[in-house]
């Protein structure tokens, strides 16, 4: 639509769904006692649609959180980033963790992962840490790219890994 009331980001989701015929159930018993249910499986996908139209930018999506947790009955080792869109379009990001072990200068990057966060919608992320990772003192870097032609968003935090 052209008016300008509609020109503002949207989503939405196309199902697309197999249909079968429903089938008669026979309960078996003529009485009329009886209860009978059929399950009949079908198949159905949905198709995520986003619309950014050419008025809307890509103004702003900012980390809430940078956390670490390390659990040592599971011996598992998590990075979590909470990231907000602040703006008014959708954004895809792209975010991920670099890590630097301040003893060797070795550094290591997790994630890669690409997400899409709606205007005024939070995602969280979770980065697990390597289980080969060697133990030390490291700088992390949680970054999180948007689309922006000039700028990522990023946090820092050094941690302790045992």
């Amino acid at each position: 639509p052209s008016d300008e009331e509609n020109l503002t980001s949207a989503w939405g989701v196309i199902m697309v769904q197999q249909v079968e015929e429903k089938k008669t159930l026979d309960p078996g018993n003529k009485t009329g006692n009886t209860v009978a249910f059929g399950i009949t499986p079908t198949i159905a996908f949905g198709v995520w649609i986003y619309q950014n139209p050419p008025n809307v930018e890509i103004s702003g999506v900012e980390i809430q959180k940078y956390i670490y947790e390390a659990n040592s009955d599971s011996k598992e080792r998590l990075l979590f980033l909470n990231i907000e869109n602040t703006g008014d379009g959708i954004s895809r990001c792209k975010a991920y963790i670099e890590m630097t072990n301040l003893s060797t200068g070795e550094q290591t990057t997790l994630g890669g992962k690409t997400i899409t966060v709606l205007p005024g919608y939070k995602r969280d992320l979770i980065f697990k840490l390597p289980d080969d990772l060697p133990k030390g003192e490291y700088s992390t870097v949680g970054v999180v790219d948007y689309g922006s032609d000039v700028e990522l968003v990023a946090a820092e935090m050094e941690i302790t890994v045992k």
